[in-house]
Formats: C-alpha cells, structure tokens, sequence
C-alpha cells in the first residue's frame, strides 16, 4: 500500500560522486532535473516546488556533502508526514557521532587553471563525550563548510567595454542631430571604439 516512488543514495555512493551539491547529487535520480542555476526541477514541476527535510525538520540551507549519511529522493506519492510538498522531496539523514575520535579536511581549488575560480574547503571532527563498553553513548559532530566562486558564467569570448574616453563623450552628447531627427549617437560606435 505504499506508493512512494523515487530512489535513495547512500553515503557510499555519495562518496563515489564527482560532485559535492547537495542538489547535483539528486539529480542523479530518475525523474530530477538540474537548471542553470543549480536549483532542481522533479518531474516538470517548478523548482521551487521541491521540498528539503534535513532528519526530519524541513529546511531552507542544506548541509556539506560529506555530512550525509543518506539521501531520500521522493518523486511521487508523498506520504501525510510531509506536507505541502507539490513537486518532489529531498529527505537527508545525516551522520552521526562516531564512537572514536575523527576529523577530515577538504580542499579543493581551480583558481589559477580556469576562469570561475572555483574554491572549496570542507572540514569535520567528531568523537565521543561518554562511552560504555566501547560503545558510544554520547557524542559530537561538527562541521563546516566555505565556498567562493569568483565567476559562475565565464564569458568564452571576453568582455568587451567601451574606453572611458568614449563613455565620457556619450554621456556628454548621448544624441545627435541629423536631418532635423535625434539619434543616439552609439550608433556611430565602430570596432576601433570597444576594447577587449
């Protein structure tokens, strides 16, 4: 009688993906679509229609990859527990406490090899506060995540501009009068006027 469909990925196959958004991620289910902007789009519907839950709570931000343990991708027949949900449903697990102490670094960079400038660093530490019998009782988990993108959308051509001579003049005389009619003058603008 359960008629939830969608698909789920566990830390292990996380682990083994190219990518670290969470969005990315989900998209590797069938059904689930990515836009330009990274937002994902569940069987046609709008992309703000997908619902995020992070163990249980619905949230707005999402948590570093390597801070899943799993991922719950529901594409249909959602269950009552998740309410207003009309597109689709990104439930994640995340991990918790481990019984020893444990700690993991991150980074990666393509600032000096392509145009985005793309960095990530990544880290974790975890460990237990009370254990019994090897067996942890009490713990902690943190972790943290930072990422910059000088340019998301790298211009394959350059960006071209106008000198600032050239700008200076337009401001100055922004029309010109021909045959008793105003016309702008940057359409007398040439090649020799836009530097790259």
């Amino acid at each position: 009688d359960n008629t939830t469909s969608g698909a789920t990925v566990t830390s292990e196959k996380i682990k083994n993906l190219p990518s670290k958004s969470v969005n990315a991620i989900a998209s590797t289910t069938a059904g689930l679509s990515s836009v330009d902007d990274g937002a994902i789009s569940v069987r046609g519907s709008r992309t703000d229609a997908t619902a995020y839950y992070v163990d249980g709570i619905r949230v707005l931000g999402l948590v570093p990859q390597s801070e899943i343990d799993q991922m719950q991708v529901i594409t249909g027949g959602m269950s009552a527990k998740y309410g207003d949900v009309t597109g689709g449903l990104i439930s994640i697990t995340t991990k918790g406490p481990s019984s020893r102490f444990t700690g993991g670094l991150e980074a990666e960079t393509s600032q000096y090899l392509d145009p985005y400038g793309y960095n990530l660093l990544s880290a974790y530490l975890s460990g237990p506060i009370l254990k019994k019998g090897g067996v942890s009782l009490l713990g902690f988990r943190f972790s943290g995540q930072y990422r910059q993108l000088y340019d998301d959308n790298p211009s394959a051509v350059g960006v071209y501009r106008l000198s600032e001579e050239k700008i200076n003049e337009l401001e100055q005389d922004p029309t010109v009068l021909i045959g008793g009619s105003l016309i702008p003058t940057a359409t007398f603008l040439s090649n020799e006027d836009i530097g790259g």
